[in-house]
């Protein structure tokens, strides 16, 4: 597939390329880039060539002196051709048709290394707890809304003057149903991911844990892994309160509204016409109503919500919690792991842990070498 890059002669090094616009757009990922070349070709990089770069990769293509490189905005092509060379393009095709083959190539070191816990977690805790956030405060004000005043409909007399006006009554409820049920999402989504990060702080060893099989799992496997429930009362208290919810609300939105099993079936019975199959799964429902999800019900599952974040603010996790709302990302491997079990030792080495590597991460985003 690579037969047409080779590596190139010393002299391509000193050469004064040309930049090819908007490289960026025509390639994907910088190391998929990277990684072909290296397993495909016999050429070489330059490690951190330059301010602002990472690195680059000088070869010959059909002849034509190349350059990729990884910079702080991207990947960049140059070239001793001009940018609009059909040489270009041509490049580009080929290196996308050689990603599967190289993906192939490296996917048994690569399953070694994920095994091994030689990876690192890329941190998105911000984003799906501020998602979560976004849709809690707009359910409470859809919730906390005045109601709609129904003498707005008549005039002074009493009776309907001008033209026809109508009230929309169950608009604070509906809304806020919407907005509550995706906050139930949002938080559970938001959990789910939080535990990924938590889990190299609360002696993870991947001789034992499977990190691939964590990921994958359900967020009550990823509790029960970084609580204690056996011996810690009030984490076990938590999760089942957070079962109560994924099975009253969660579940049954995101399956069509419907819960497990018959339980969200009406049963003909004569005389009485419909009745739920399950009579005493109807007093599990906080509130009935319209909408599945109300005013009442919706407040007292972000109580619940604030108290498992207090909980993970706590005890064996604390540590695991702020790193993540550090918005640092989170090494699994064992140099790392060593780090981190040193650092949570007290608040001032953890203090310490966070500004080194927030320093380092910073130089790293900016390129700063």
């Amino acid at each position: 597939m690579l037969r047409d890059v080779s590596p190139p002669p010393e002299e391509d090094y000193q050469l004064d390329l040309n930049y090819i616009p908007e490289a960026a757009y025509r390639l994907p990922l910088p190391y998929m880039v990277f990684l072909t070349l290296l397993v495909g070709t016999g050429c070489k990089y330059i490690r951190r060539p330059a301010e602002k770069t990472a690195w680059s990769i000088n070869l010959r293509f059909k002849g034509v002196p190349f350059r990729l490189e990884h910079g702080k905005f991207g990947i960049r092509i140059a070239t001793s051709e001009s940018p609009s060379s059909p040489l270009v393009d041509d490049l580009v095709q080929v290196l996308y048709r050689a990603f599967p083959i190289a993906d192939r190539v490296l996917d048994p070191d690569i399953d070694v290394q994920v095994r091994a816990g030689n990876v690192t977690v890329p941190n998105r805790q911000h984003l799906f707890r501020e998602r979560y956030e976004f849709f809690r405060d707009q359910a409470r004000q859809a919730f906390e809304a005045p109601a709609p005043r129904l003498d707005n409909l008549f005039g002074p007399s009493g009776v309907p003057d001008g033209e026809p006006r109508s009230v929309d009554l169950v608009k604070n409820e509906r809304e806020g149903f919407f907005f509550g049920s995706a906050a139930i999402d949002a938080y559970f989504s938001w959990l789910e991911h939080l535990l990924v990060l938590i889990l190299p702080f609360v002696a993870y060893d991947p001789t034992a844990d499977d990190l691939v099989a964590f990921i994958g799992g359900s967020w009550t496997d990823k509790l029960k892994r970084i609580w204690k429930l056996s011996t810690d009362g009030g984490a076990k208290k938590l999760y089942d309160g957070l079962r109560d919810i994924k099975e009253q609300f969660r579940n049954s939105v995101a399956h069509g509204g419907l819960e497990k099993g018959d339980a969200s079936l009406g049963v003909h019975i004569p005389g009485l016409d419909a009745v739920p199959a399950r009579l005493s799964r109807f007093t599990e429902s906080i509130h009935y109503g319209v909408f599945p999800l109300k005013d009442a019900s919706f407040g007292e599952t972000c109580s619940l919500f604030d108290s498992v974040d207090a909980h993970l603010r706590s005890g064996s996790t604390r540590y695991g919690m702020r790193f993540a709302e550090s918005g640092l990302d989170v090494a699994f491997d064992a140099k790392s792991r060593e780090e981190y079990q040193k650092a949570i030792e007290s608040d001032d080495a953890f203090d310490e842990l966070l500004n080194r590597l927030s320093y380092f991460a910073d130089l790293h985003t900016n390129m700063d070498w």
